[in-house]
This record gives structure tokens, sequence and C-alpha cells, in this order.
């Protein structure tokens, strides 16, 4: 903001300058016709070469955003897994068969409460309904995997073959965060948990959904750890990884690059006003004053292209990003 703000400052103290470096020449109807016929020409060229450049950096631009997104796509996939993997643990009666009383309580009495109201609580309403829930961690991952879910309308959308879908900045940003909840609580109570008794119709799309992942099958044997290991895969790499890229493509576009499409814009204008008064049969008086402050325009706009151009060569050239993590 500040930048622009200098900019455009910059812009109208060069113009008031060259205004008033103009405004006492003496200009003849030769020297008009001329100054208008060198602004129309010189503006008609540096409107070609800034075109090229505009169309040249947003075809890179839009390219560099095409491979970010094919990425994105493929991490899509899982981010999709994951929820499905969340669905069906938290539709496992059998693995939540010792906490019987949390689950039944959650779904029917607390049926609208996420994760994040939960630990939003002041003291003593979290203590309350810790106590009725009957501790911390269940309920807490127990939420997560319902807020996973991503508010799907129907069951039915988690046994779907193929799903298209990106995720927005906010929901990355609170999936990361619940996936750290579920691993907290798999990990504390890994030796006590167990998907033994599971129904093959929760049992299958969990297996399929982890291969999709992590190109494997999972060990059934070690089921717990394994499911473990994943949402902390997910909470330190994968979702990460989806943050980043998703954010790349969500940006603006460099300053540099807008400051040089106003350049284009402003040419553009200068050398239609320029075209118009070549052509109007207006007092010399008049068009002296009118080619003055064309002129004073295209100086001004000029050597603010020259800037802009050295901003961005300099931005250009410094690599901040980082292109992979």
């Amino acid at each position: 903001m500040k930048t622009s703000l200098n900019k455009y400052l910059l812009f109208i103290i060069f113009t008031l300058l060259f205004f008033l470096w103009f405004f006492k020449v003496s200009l003849t109807v030769e020297k008009l016709e001329g100054t208008l016929t060198l602004i129309i020409t010189t503006t008609a060229i540096t409107v070609a070469i800034l075109i090229t450049y505009f169309f040249s950096k947003i075809f890179s631009e839009r390219q560099e955003r095409i491979n970010r997104k094919a990425e994105i796509d493929e991490l899509s996939k899982q981010m999709t897994a994951i929820s499905r993997i969340s669905h069906h643990i938290r539709k496992s009666y059998a693995f939540w068969d010792s906490r019987k009383n949390m689950t039944r309580l959650v779904d029917k009495k607390y049926v609208e409460l996420t994760v994040a109201e939960f630990r939003s609580l002041d003291y003593n309403q979290y203590s309350a309904l810790v106590e009725e829930l009957g501790g911390e961690l269940a309920p807490q991952a127990y939420l997560a995997l319902r807020d996973l879910e991503d508010n799907e309308p129907s069951s039915y959308e988690f046994y779907k073959s193929f799903k298209l879908k990106n995720y927005s900045l906010q929901t990355l940003a609170a999936f990361e965060e619940y996936c750290g909840f579920v691993w907290s609580f798999l990990e504390e109570y890994k030796t006590s948990l167990s998907f033994q008794g599971t129904s093959t119709l929760s049992l299958t799309p969990i297996k399929e959904n982890f291969s999709l992942v992590v190109h494997r099958p999972i060990d059934e044997n070690n089921m717990v750890n394994e499911i473990a290991h994943l949402y902390g895969e997910y909470q330190t790499k994968i979702i990460p990884r989806t943050y980043f890229l998703t954010k790349l493509n969500e940006r603006k576009m460099p300053l540099p690059f807008t400051w040089i499409t106003l350049n284009l814009i402003a040419f553009i204008l200068l050398m239609l006003a320029s075209l118009s008064l070549y052509i109007m049969p207006l007092d010399l008086e008049i068009n002296s004053l009118f080619v003055k402050i064309i002129l004073s325009l295209f100086c001004a706009n000029t050597l603010d292209l020259i800037i802009g151009l050295l901003v961005s060569i300099k931005q250009e050239l410094r690599i901040k990003d980082f292109y992979k993590i």
C-alpha cells in the first residue's frame, strides 16, 4: 500500500515538474503537429512492446499456476482420502466400543459442536463437558474426525469412487489442526485401541484410502500405529505442502507487474488523446495548452515506466520463494 501511494505521488510530482518546464515554451502549429506526431508514434511503439511483455508475463505465470494446480489436484485426492478415512473410523462401532457413551452424546446431544468450539469453552464449561464425555482426548479426536468429514451432505459421498475437489486455505489450516488432535489420541491410546470387529463396509474403504496415500497396503496387524502415523504425516507434510501451493496460486500478481500495467493503460489513453487532439480544429492557444499537458504526462509516465522496469528486474532476479518443500 505504501509503495503504491509513493508511486502515485511521484507520478504527480513528475507531471507538475514537466508541465512547469514546458509551460513557457511557445509552440507554433508546425511544432504542435510535430509534437503530437512524435507522441503518437512513440506511444504506439511503447504500447506494442508493453503488450508483448504483458502477455508474456501472463502466460508465464499461468503456466506456473497450471503446474502447481496439477500437484494441488493430486494432493487434493489425498485430502479427500483422509476425509473418507476419518468418516469410516468415526462410524466404526467396534473401534469406539469402549467409549459408546461418549460417541452417543456427541452424535445426539452435541451434534452441532465442533472441535474449535470444544477447545474455546471457558474453564468451567470445558471441565463439565470433559467430565460428562468421560475424558478429553477421545471427545476431541472424535469431534476432529467429524470435522474432517468437511460437512458432506450424506455418507454416500464417502463411497464415491472419484471426486474432484480442491480445498481452501481456511479448510486446510483447520484440517492440519484436526489431524493433530486425532494423532494425539491414537498415540496416547494405541495399546488399547483396535479395529478388530470393524465391519468390512468400514474397514475396506480405510485400507483402500490408506493405500491411495502411501502407495502400499496397510499392515493389518498394526493398523492403529499405521493410521496414527498417517495422521502425523498429514499434519506435518501433506497439508502444509497443499497449503503452500494453494497460497502461491491464490496470490496476486507482483507489484511491478501492476505498476507496468498502469503505465500501459496510461500510454494507451495518451495515444488516444493525442490522436483526438491532432484531428480537432481547436484554437492554437488551447491546443498548445493541451499538448503541454499531454507532453508532461507522457514524460512523467515514461520516467515512471523506467523506474517500474528497474524495480521489476530487481524483483524478478530476487528468488525468495521455496519451490520444493
